[in-house]
């Protein structure tokens, strides 16, 4: 019985002895290094034993803004996993000496602590400490394209690292990184690993073993996944992730196959013919592994670049917008959808097209507007992009309430009130509530305006929000204008003055000054109105802002002719009318020849009216603008009842009510009804005109209920 007890224990050491030196034997083979730091002569950056990350190659700081980064594996290190520094295969050398392509390109090393039998820091805290070194060397700061290439459980260092960033408040900084490259990278873990977490005290070990048993590579494999689903779901370009693994054993075992490689990466994993050590050596920068890796890189960056000169194209046409010279927009436009396109780009492209529509809109072409923003809708539905798609549909809602078509515009603000509501974009929302409101009041909707101008408000002010607060306040004066109560009106008006001031924004105080002159010319506060005008043409100059000029000396122009003096309202409009032409602004040359048309009947000038008036109308039906067409028919009716031309009068009105009536606008109507009222009573026919009158009083009574 004692002798059969020896003997088994003599055979169980045996075997347990075979084992070890089998899994040391394995284990050393996961890091692609003989388990010897390299001797040679260092150049910038060989750190050998020191185990400390370092450049290898760096220009001056601040010179380059690519930078490539070689993350070492488990028992790895920077002159062993990646070949023999001093020899052509040490792969970092390598990309120092292919110039031209990668002579641009700085070039760091990672060197941590990673043992079989010494104690060493797990993943998690390798990648913590890595990252804030890479934050001392203010990497972030100075380069804009970062790579990583990573061999085996560097891959797992470098994962750690960018999921700590997604999860912190640096996510902006994941843009940077423009492609991971993994080399065999145990991404669901290696049954090998636990056979050396027997062994070893090393507890990077443990995080590799299979996933199926390991908290860790779950957790971090999760949220990889979840970092590349939020890169696609925001449309971000960002950090591209490329996966390979090795199709030939290491002395007979495949350490990490396709099954444990497999990861969320761009594309389909990619196989190489290595065993895992030679995986991450180059032979020849025309042979792979380096070949695959670096095209990779190369790939990244040339879309990095084209999306570099979008981004410079875009910011060229915004400021020439900004700047008034709309026209020139066109180009850094065209430019950038072309390229776009050229990168199947479909998001850019959407969002190109989009700012086109924009540009068509204050170039006053509705129809290519209209075109534009339909198309641009169509791309951004199609990848998915609600947000996209909403802004859209806001603009589109904006074109279609400026040109008259209430309908259409409450369709299109309704879509994307929905859609922001379903991203749970509150600022889309205030947004698109103000346009409503804006839109409500001014159909002559007041409840419906107040309601959705507060909602606007009490979103921006919820959320600290304080010029759009301002803006909805604004909107809130011109209802209470428009609905008769002055007081409430003034009192809006001035806070939502005092916080464009307080918030340092002239052009917000600009526009509630022109309220305000509105306001105090509807009183017959003649001094004050013009007071009023002036302080915002003067801030409107400041701020280089010609439309808001031209929209100022409009108001200006209907100050002076109500007020009687015809050559002041004269100069104001003519002032208004050359802006408006140097800007293409159609919409704004037909309203001031409204006016003008106003201006020259009272002067006794009725042929010159009835010019003004019908060049207003061109423009209003070039523009598709039923509104201001029906508003310049009704004011022919009203000089032709006044010249004694009644057949002419009732045609006129007729046509106009017509009109309002298509668009759905009862208080155009109504006011028609009135016209045509006086004209029956000039006619000696009061109850026709009692009738016209009811009418336009039961119009005016509904309007109010709502």
């Amino acid at each position: 019985m004692p002798r059969t007890i020896i003997r088994i224990n003599h055979v169980t050491h045996l075997q347990m002895r075979m084992v070890y030196l089998i899994a040391l034997y394995l284990v050393f083979s996961i890091t692609g290094c003989q388990g010897i730091q390299s001797t040679a002569k260092k150049s910038e950056c060989v750190p050998g034993l020191i185990h400390t990350s370092c450049f290898y190659e760096r220009e001056k700081p601040g010179k380059r803004n690519k930078l490539i980064l070689f993350v070492h594996g488990v028992i790895g290190s920077a002159n062993t996993t990646w070949g023999n520094p001093p020899n052509e295969n040490f792969w970092p050398a390598m990309v120092r000496g292919d110039s031209p392509r990668f002579e641009d390109y700085d070039i760091y090393l990672f060197n941590y602590r990673t043992a079989v039998r010494k104690r060493s820091p797990n993943i998690h805290e390798i990648a913590v400490n890595e990252l804030a070194q890479l934050k001392s060397h203010e990497v972030f700061e100075q380069y804009t394209d970062i790579h990583f290439i990573a061999h085996s459980m560097g891959g797992l260092v470098v994962k750690s690292m960018l999921v700590a960033l997604k999860s912190g408040d640096e996510e902006d900084l994941l843009q940077q990184v423009k492609s991971v490259n993994f080399l065999a990278t145990p991404a669901q873990g290696a049954t090998i690993a636990r056979i050396a977490a027997f062994f070893s005290s090393n507890p990077q070990f443990r995080n590799m073993e299979s996933a199926h048993m390991n908290a860790f590579i779950q957790s971090l494999e999760d949220r990889w996944v979840q970092l590349l689903i939020a890169r696609d779901e925001t449309k971000a370009k960002y950090p591209r992730a490329y996966c390979a693994y090795e199709t030939l054993p290491t002395k007979g075992v495949l350490l990490v196959p396709r099954e444990m490689a497999t990861s969320r990466c761009d594309g389909p994993p990619q196989p190489l013919p290595f065993n895992h050590e030679s995986i991450s050596i180059a032979n020849d920068p025309e042979e792979d592994p380096y070949l695959w890796v670096m095209k990779n890189i190369r790939d990244a960056d040339h879309e990095g670049r084209e999306l570099q000169k979008t981004q410079v194209l875009l910011l060229e046409a915004r400021n020439l917008r900004k700047s008034g010279h709309n026209e020139e927009a066109r180009d850094p436009y065209n430019q950038a959808l072309s390229i776009f396109k050229g990168t199947n780009d479909r998001l850019g492209e959407a969002t190109v097209i989009k700012e086109l529509g924009g540009l068509e809109r204050i170039l006053g072409h509705s129809d290519e507007a209209r075109t534009a923003y339909i198309k641009a809708q169509t791309l951004f539905k199609a990848e998915g992009h609600l947000l996209g798609e909403a802004e859209v549909l806001a603009e589109l809602g904006e074109l279609e309430r400026l040109l008259g078509h209430p309908d259409k515009a409450r369709t299109a603000y309704d879509g994307a009130l929905t859609l922001y509501k379903r991203e749970e974009n509150w600022l889309g929302q205030a947004f698109v509530l103000h346009r409503l409101g804006d839109l409500e009041n001014q159909l002559g909707n007041v409840e419906k305006a107040r309601i959705a101008l507060s909602d606007a408000r009490d979103l921006f002010k919820t959320n600290d929000q304080p010029l759009g607060e301002a803006y909805a306040l604004r909107g809130l004066g011109h209802l209470e204008r428009f609905s008769g109560h002055p007081d409430k009106a003034r009192s809006v008006y001035t806070e939502a003055r005092d916080l464009f001031k307080a918030n340092d924004h002239p052009l917000g105080e600009a526009h509630v000054l022109v309220g305000l002159g509105s306001l105090e010319q509807q009183l017959g506060y003649t001094d004050k109105a013009r007071t009023a005008y002036t302080e915002a043409r003067e801030l409107y100059q400041k701020a280089k802002h010609p439309l808001g000029e031209a929209n100022v000396l409009a108001g200006l122009g209907n100050l002076e002719r109500i007020s009687g003096n015809i050559e002041k309202a004269r100069a104001a409009y003519g002032d208004a009318q050359a802006i408006f032409k140097a800007q293409e602004e159609q919409l704004g040359q037909a309203q001031v020849l409204l006016g003008l048309g106003y201006l020259e009947f009272l002067d006794g000038r009725p042929d010159k009216a009835r010019t003004a008036f019908t060049n207003a109308k061109t423009l209003f039906i070039a523009e598709n603008h039923k509104m201001g067409e029906a508003d310049v028919l009704r004011e022919f009716g009203e000089m032709e009842r006044l010249l004694g031309q009644p057949d002419k009068a009732r045609n006129f009105y007729n046509r106009a009510r017509t009109l309002y009536q298509t668009i759905k606008y009862p208080l155009g109507e109504a006011n028609v009804l009135i016209g045509v009222a006086d004209l029956e009573l000039q006619l000696g026919r009061p109850d026709k005109a009692r009738t016209a009158y009811t009418d336009a009083q039961l119009i005016y009574e509904s309007v109010k209920d709502r």
